[in-house]
């Protein structure tokens, strides 16, 4: 009976090691001092309610004076390896350059794709422009949250809302064009429906070319709906993304 209690015992422990690892993690890191202590502390906690949330997904949010010389891609890939576990997503600040960061590692390499981080970027970055750095992590945090409990577009349903306004334009002018060509009655802009056949004889022919125009178009982009995904220095695949403020 007493062993039976004992590895009951042993069991719940081993069930609620995770919880106590959340419990004694930081996931609000402002090294650069951008935060009041009570901020620190709130948006801590939404760190903590997102991890529940999510059934065990990681949020972090760090702030730094500098990167030394470290690109801001490698800087938070890394850290999030040495700190954390292998699922979750990290948003890093450095004032140096003014550079931010979001990488994702596990599964919200999935959940976080390109169009996605992309979405999550003007709202964040105009806020981090104006220094409203409590503001932009809070919408960093509340943006993440809504991303990860809902599923994500797929390549088909993504691909389908993207050109679904295309489409509908390329009808519109198709129908223009259409209906233009079912009017007949249309100005005439010389007399040469009205000349006698046979009655015009040209005798002498030249070309001038007065000017030329050129047309260049831009190369279309690759709007894939995928993650852009590369390794970290500990062999650690992350997606992410990035830019100034």
């Amino acid at each position: 009976m007493k062993k039976r209690i004992s590895i009951v015992m042993i069991l719940l422990f081993l069930l609620t090691l995770p919880l106590v690892a959340s419990a004694n993690t930081r996931y609000v890191i402002d090294e650069a001092g951008l935060l009041t202590n009570q901020q620190v502390a709130d948006l801590e906690e939404s760190c903590r309610q997102f991890y529940e949330i999510t059934g065990g997904k990681e949020i972090v949010i760090l702030t730094v004076d500098r990167l030394y010389g470290i690109s801001p891609m490698v800087y938070a890939d890394d850290y999030f390896d040495a700190n954390y576990g292998d699922d979750g997503i990290l948003l890093l600040i450095s004032m140096e350059e003014r550079d931010w960061y979001i990488s994702t590692c596990g599964t919200t390499i999935d959940a976080f794709p390109d169009y996605i981080l992309a979405s999550m970027e003007d709202p964040m970055v105009s806020k981090l422009s104006e220094g409203q750095y409590y503001e932009a992590f809070q919408q960093f945090l509340s943006d993440a949250e809504y991303y990860s409990t809902n599923e994500p577009l797929s390549n088909l349903e993504a691909s389908f809302v993207i050109g679904l306004p295309v489409g509908l334009v390329c009808a519109l002018i198709f129908l223009f064009i259409l209906r233009s060509t079912m009017n007949t009655k249309r100005p005439q802009h010389s007399a040469g429906n009205y000349e006698v056949q046979g009655s015009y004889q040209l005798r002498r022919h030249q070309d001038l070319f007065l000017y030329s125009k050129v047309h260049k178009q831009a190369k279309p982009e690759n709007n894939s709906s995928g993650s852009s995904t590369h390794r970290s220095s500990s062999g650690t695949t992350h997606g992410g993304r990035g830019g100034k403020f």
